[in-house]
């Protein structure tokens, strides 16, 4: 019932910079998809899945780019769904599975990443499923070759999909190991080795790639040095709604789980405290990383792991078996789920209304053979989306061989100097996106005319339609 939020934002046109590229990377064909994704910092099945479901389904929904992107994206919070009333319920139990899925189509960050043209639900998918199998693995006396194999799949398919994701696999991986030995089953040790090796063998026709996109990073990449704002950003993001009310409720969730997962504890049952250490153990080795290294973590990157932590907070939340807490546990989570979506969803709905009402009124005044110039890529990479029969100029930076390569149907470019405008006979438009891009027009020689402030999901700016002097 819960996916019924979903379904008035999959019709929002409405995205941001990365979802932008995606949805130019996918335009082409199939190896050079791969090809240019190799430029860039991620794998590429993502964008493999994407572009399989653009070629088959694309006619369906009249070639909209963007609305197959949301219908790929939330494909894997149906599959979890199902797998939550499946193999979690038989596994776990009818309340864990109940719980699980209220959770995993409510919390905070669920609903965004659901639909965001980005690899970032199939990354869920991978991890989760991966750590379903290493739970079992965990639960069987005996060496269970099938799960091994399984685990070493989704862990590989996870590889592919996020590199961060990879990471909350190697998290899983060492959970087991610790496991085994905590257990002192060390034969079993020996088998979860060779399940990661398998990994490994899986993962080496990307792994020249990898290393490739790893020395690049080291030469400078977009993200900034770690600080203490961003490690309280990592322990608030799972919990971080769209209001206050809603990060209260995700909270207080957590913190009447914590009392189950005492109780599991006590008995000496991880199950709880391994989902729940997944996405925080996998932003810790972010924050090495970035130390040893170059700064190459973000929050978001914790997302891969968020369905094991609910699926450890459901398992917790079981725990407490007193009908009156069972009937306030299973209150609490429906309560708190409507209120997370609904307020995400106003939000949502929010933005895709205002978003579309500034594309219209844009439209009206913009020529279709006119220059738009920006200084924020973010703000170009989107808009060259939107107006793709426009040309797309970046002043004052360059963009780098994947955005080039993947926008190369667009007529894209970048100047250094505002004088080279003067030798355009089109219209000229100033994207000033409060970075004194008109002002510098101005001092050029250029006669600005105001046209107005636009937003356009959550980029606000002005422009100015500029005349030689």
């Amino acid at each position: 019932i819960l996916l019924i939020f979903y379904i008035p934002a999959i019709f929002s046109n409405a995205i941001w910079a990365d979802e932008a590229f995606s949805v130019e990377l996918v335009q082409h064909p199939f190896l050079e998809i791969i090809k240019i994704d190799s430029t860039d910092f991620h794998p590429p099945l993502y964008y493999l899945i994407y572009r399989i479901a653009y070629v088959l389904l694309g006619w369906m929904f009249n070639n909209n780019i963007v609305l197959v992107g949301k219908i790929v994206s939330i494909i894997p919070f149906v599959i979890m769904t199902i797998i939550g009333l499946t193999m979690i319920k038989k596994r776990y139990g009818e309340k864990t599975s109940f719980i699980f899925c209220l959770l995993i189509a409510g919390m905070p960050q669920m609903m965004h990443y659901a639909l965001e043209l980005r690899m970032y639900s199939y990354a869920l998918l991978f991890v989760t499923l991966a750590f379903i199998f290493a739970l079992d693995i965990t639960s069987q006396q005996e060496i269970n070759i099938k799960k091994l194999i399984l685990l070493a799949l989704f862990s590989a398919l996870s590889a592919y999909t996020h590199y961060f994701a990879c990471v909350a696999c190697i998290v899983i991986y060492l959970g087991l190991i610790l496991y085994s030995i905590y257990k002192k089953d060390y034969k079993k040790i020996l088998s979860i080795i060779i399940s990661g090796i398998g990994v490994a063998i899986l993962y080496s026709p990307w792994l020249f790639v990898f290393v490739k996109q790893l020395s690049s990073v080291n030469n400078g990449y977009w993200i900034g040095p770690i600080s203490w704002n961003n490690l309280i950003e990592y322990l608030n993001f799972l919990f971080s709604a769209s209001n206050l009310f809603g990060n209260i409720l995700a909270y207080f969730i957590l913190l009447v789980a914590i009392i189950g997962l005492v109780k599991s504890l006590k008995q000496k049952d991880f199950i709880g405290l391994f989902g729940i250490i997944v996405p925080f153990a996998t932003a810790l080795i972010g924050i090495i990383l970035s130390m040893i290294f170059q700064p190459l973590f973000v929050s978001r990157y914790m997302i891969s792991g968020a369905w094991c932590f609910w699926l450890g907070i459901a398992y917790s939340l079981s725990k407490l078996e007193k009908k009156e807490c069972v009937i306030s546990i299973n209150f609490l989570v429906f309560f708190s789920t409507i209120f997370i979506n609904s307020s995400y969803l106003i939000d949502e709905i929010d933005n895709k209304i205002k978003t579309e009402n500034n594309l219209v009124n844009l439209e009206k005044i913009i020529d279709s053979n006119g220059v738009f110039v920006y200084k924020s890529l973010h703000v170009q990479t989107v808009m060259a989306v939107y107006f793709e029969n426009n040309y797309h100029v970046s002043y004052g930076f360059s963009f780098d061989q994947a955005f080039a390569s993947a926008y190369g149907n667009r007529k894209i470019s970048s100047i250094s100097n505002l004088q080279q405008l003067k030798e355009e006979n089109k219209k000229i438009y100033f994207v000033d996106n409060y970075d004194n891009l008109m002002e510098e027009a101005k001092d050029n020689g250029f006669l600005m005319e105001n046209l107005g402030s636009y937003e356009i999901d959550g980029y606000s700016f002005y422009i100015y339609e500029g005349k030689n002097d």
